[in-house]
């Protein structure tokens, strides 16, 4: 009986780990832009848009696409939940487009706040950036709602 309770204990233990690891409970984002013309968008187009192979959107033209700072925790969580890649695998890409000239990776934040992340799209009206939904600066109209666990 102790060897099974040890594994029991063993298997809790490492499905606990493997939960907080996985994000399972991780942030719900959202894209948002502070134009209020900016049209919402489907969760392929934003996939699209922020893996290089779309620059613009139907009825509104190009966009602007902006990253939280490299190393953040916003950066880190939205590539790896809502486009199942590594930073070093986004990296990469954007890396390629730009030496072929095909693409331009999005802009970056100099500090991981909303409050650079707000200024930031009050100054650029085709802008659109992604943030968890406890984190929409005022004024900020939602583009697309991504629920966590929806189209994974």
């Amino acid at each position: 009986m102790t060897g099974l309770r040890q594994r029991c204990l063993l298997c809790a233990l490492l499905f606990m780990g493997w939960l907080s690891n996985s994000h399972a409970f991780g942030q719900d984002f959202v894209l948002v832009s502070m134009n209020n013309d900016m049209p919402a968008i489907s969760e392929s187009k934003a996939k699209m848009l922020y893996l290089g192979k779309l620059k613009s959107i139907d009825d509104f033209g190009r966009v602007v696409l902006l990253d939280w700072p490299e190393g953040s925790n916003e950066k880190q969580d939205f590539y790896k939940s809502f486009l199942k890649k590594s930073i070093p695998q986004i990296n990469s890409r954007w890396a390629r487009l730009a030496f072929s000239g095909k693409g331009k990776p999005p802009e970056s934040l100099d500090e991981a706040t909303v409050q650079a992340l707000g200024q930031w799209l009050q100054d650029n009206p085709r802008g659109i950036a992604y943030v968890s939904r406890e984190q929409i600066p005022p004024g900020a109209k939602v583009i697309l709602d991504i629920e966590q666990g929806a189209g994974r």
